[in-house]
């Protein structure tokens, strides 16, 4: 991003007028190639609006690109660029008129802006803002982040990725402080081809020495481009100055062919990691990858291990979801981040080892298959009883559990309002297991934060095999109960 930056301050500083510099600055040789080299970089410039730099880009239809016309685009304006409602006069008639109506080109007239520069003068402080198209912001789930200024989503870990950046560029060197606005190629790519249509960047790069400009003379050399990248004109002044105007053709790089083979084929790019598992099939404990061929279901005949092979890790991995909150849900049975990502379940045995299955682990994004990985290690023990009694015999678990009826008590008090008690954590009620808040008792006291859920009897979680199963399932129990047997030994 740096890099982008100093290359449009670049474009839009004017040099000092000694050894040639400001002559070769009005020559505009950097212009095109900066176009060109910035259409093919990861993040692209949609809009730019800066001293001697104007960058507009719309969306345009491309079958209304045929055939192509390169001279019309170029008498671009793109000023009308929002709805609007009109009525007429002679008949009892009211309609909608779409942006880029009285565009010269028949071409530009189908278009749609990918920015808006809106104002709204009843805010109190800045008035001007930046609207992304609202199909591009839904389609890419993107959200303004005001903070961050750009358009964001949540990426597979859960954290905020920027995909559209506004950046302001402030004054530097007598240069005016401007505004420019990047997107995520891959996303524009993926926009144009679901759309069938290109992007077009309509560009006005205006080069003069503000502090000594005489005005245009009549010395004017001009030369033109046209070609199925560029359409431009280019005028120079010599000693005085320059001005380029024209638009610039940019289709996605990739095909739609390579796109949805991408997409189809995605579960094949996943990482998958392998963990040190009870393999309760083959009564071994080993290596186990967690990817979807190296397991197997209840109903397949194989020697696999089964996708229900429990794997074991310290207690230390729940760490990292205690310590973030906003990010993470960690309830007693299930850990979630935020929309992206979820461990249906996971429980602590006798030995304090937290365990989960492989089918479970699966489903992580690779990096968080990887943070569980550093914490593996061999099992103790078996999986917990309540663990056995709902996920595998799928049983009621009915035992008493301290940790819930403190959470029951503690409901009771918060409930009832009691001067003496509060919870300090707001978001204590919704993560039971998160340390990093508290609960504030009389005198400001601070205590380890509990939710105030109410003890229950925790529901079996699968239901019970059908009768052409039970073998299988009798098989299976048999098998954990040995198991058991065997450790305890």
């Amino acid at each position: 991003m740096a890099s982008l930056i100093d290359r449009l301050h670049r474009l839009s500083t004017a040099p000092v007028r000694k050894d040639g510099a400001f002559d070769e600055w009005i020559k505009q040789d950097d212009t095109p190639s900066f176009l060109t080299d910035n259409a093919r970089e990861e993040e692209i410039v949609i809009y730019a609006s800066l001293e001697h730099v104007y960058l507009q880009t719309v969306v345009v239809p491309s079958k209304a690109l045929e055939p192509l016309d390169i001279s019309g685009l170029q008498k671009w304006e793109l000023v009308q660029d929002s709805w609007s409602m009109n009525y007429g006069n002679d008949k009892p008639l009211v309609w909608l008129e779409p942006p880029f109506k009285y565009e010269n080109s028949k071409a530009l007239r189908s278009a749609e802006k990918l920015i808006f520069l809106r104002s709204f003068e009843g805010f109190d402080g800045e008035k001007h803002y930046f609207e992304l198209l609202q199909k591009f912001a839904h389609i890419f789930n993107l959200h303004y982040v005001p903070h961050k200024k750009a358009y964001c989503r949540l990426d597979e870990s859960g954290d905020v990725q920027s995909i559209v950046n506004i950046l302001t560029l402030a004054d530097s060197g007598g240069l005016r402080s401007g505004t420019v606005i990047v997107v995520a190629r891959r996303l524009l790519d993926e926009y144009l081809l679901m759309s069938d249509a290109v992007a077009i960047r309509a560009f006005d790069f205006t080069r003069f020495d503000k502090n000594n400009f005489p005005g245009w003379g009549d010395k004017r050399k001009e030369t033109t481009r046209e070609d199925a990248e560029f359409g431009y004109r280019l005028t120079i002044q010599p000693g005085v100055g320059s001005y380029m105007r024209g638009v610039q053709i940019v289709r996605p790089i990739e095909t739609m062919a390579q796109f949805h083979y991408r997409l189809a084929h995605a579960h094949e790019a996943r990482g998958y990691a392998s963990f040190i598992a009870l393999d309760w099939k083959n009564g071994v404990i080993e290596e186990i990858s967690c990817a979807p061929g190296a397991t197997a279901n209840y109903f397949t005949q194989s020697d696999l291990p089964l996708e229900i092979t429990p794997a074991f890790f310290r207690p230390e991995v729940l760490s990292r979801y205690k310590s973030d909150p906003k990010k993470y849900t960690l309830e007693e049975r299930s850990i979630s981040c935020r929309g992206s990502w979820s461990l249906e379940t996971y429980d602590i045995n006798d030995q304090g080892q937290v365990h989960t299955y492989l089918v479970y682990l699966r489903r992580l994004p690779y990096s968080e298959q990887l943070y569980w990985k550093s914490f593996n290690e061999a099992p103790k023990g078996t999986i917990s009883k309540r663990a056995l009694a709902t996920d595998i015999r799928g049983e009621f678990h009915v035992d008493y559990n301290a940790l819930q009826s403190v959470l029951s008590f503690t409901r009771k008090l918060t409930e009832s309002g009691v001067a003496w008690w509060k919870l300090g954590w707001a978001a204590s009620a919704s993560s039971p297991l998160a340390l990093s808040g508290g609960l504030d008792c009389a005198g400001g006291e601070r205590r380890s934060s509990i939710s105030s859920r109410p003890a229950i009897t925790e529901k079996p979680r699968i239901m019970k095999p059908s009768t052409k199963a039970s073998k299988q399932q009798r098989k299976l129990k048999a098998l954990a109960a040995n198991s058991e047997s065997t450790r305890e030994q």
